[in-house]
C-alpha cells in the first residue's frame, strides 16, 4: 500500500514537473525570439509600446513584436504550438494558395518559408515561415533587412524535443 502511494505521488509530481517544463520551454522560445535581432544586429531594439502583445496563458503562446534601429522597422507575429506537426499543418494549410503570383519559396529560413513581394509601391515585404513548433509572419519595407532578421529569428528557435513529442502520442 505504501509503495503504491509512493508510486502515485512520484507519478503526479513528475507529471507536474513535465507540464511546467513544457510551458516554460514554450515561453522561453518567445524570450529567445524577442532577443534574437538585438543580439545579432547592432543598434536594434525591441519596442514595447501599445502595439506590443504577448500572451502565454492559453495553449498557443503568441506575441506581436516590433524591432527598430531608428531607421528601419521589422514586425513579427509569432505563435508557439504544442507540436511540430500542428505548426506544420497550419502553416501549409493557411498559406498554400495565398497570393501565389507574388510568393517565392525561400531556402535556409526555418523548415519552410515564403516571401511575398509588396502588392504596390511602398507596401511591405512579408515572410512567413515555420520552424519546429513555431509559425512566424514578419514584415518590413526592406527585403534584405527582412530576410536577415527572419534568419536571426529562425536561428533562435530550438529544434523540437523529440522525447517530449513521443510522450504525447
Amino acid at each position: 500500500m505504501k509503495k503504491s502511494l509512493l508510486m502515485i505521488s512520484v507519478s503526479v509530481g513528475l507529471a507536474c514537473v513535465l507540464a511546467t517544463a513544457t510551458a516554460h520551454q514554450r515561453g522561453s522560445v518567445l524570450d529567445r525570439i524577442e532577443h534574437s535581432i538585438p543580439e545579432r544586429e547592432a543598434g536594434w531594439r525591441l519596442v514595447k509600446d501599445d502595439a506590443y502583445r504577448r500572451t502565454e496563458v492559453d495553449d498557443f503562446p503568441q506575441a506581436v513584436l516590433f524591432w527598430t534601429n531608428g531607421v528601419e522597422e521589422v514586425s513579427a507575429y509569432v505563435v508557439v504550438y504544442r507540436a511540430r506537426d500542428t505548426a506544420k499543418g497550419i502553416f501549409e494549410r493557411d498559406y498554400e494558395e495565398e497570393d501565389v503570383e507574388r510568393r517565392t519559396k525561400l531556402e535556409g529560413i526555418g523548415d519552410a518559408a515564403y516571401l511575398w513581394m509588396p502588392a504596390k509601391e511602398n507596401d511591405s515585404y512579408v515572410i512567413r515561415f515555420s520552424k519546429a513548433n513555431v509559425v512566424v509572419m514578419m514584415s518590413s519595407r526592406s527585403e534584405g533587412t527582412l530576410k536577415r532578421c527572419a534568419g536571426h529569428i529562425a536561428e533562435s528557435i530550438p529544434p523540437p524535443n523529440k522525447g517530449m513529442n513521443r510522450a504525447r502520442k
